[in-house]
């Protein structure tokens, strides 16, 4: 599946009704996730 493929592949997928809550619990990692170099 779609969702199989993308945790093979490293991501994580986080199911909220409060997304601003885990935004600001999870957006320092983010950021520095988003630094990182990705293979192609």
């Amino acid at each position: 599946s779609e969702y199989r493929d993308l945790v093979r592949q490293g991501v994580t997928v986080v199911a909220t009704d409060t997304p601003l809550a885990v935004k600001s619990v999870l957006g320092a990692e983010v950021a520095k996730a988003a630094t990182c170099a990705r293979p192609r």
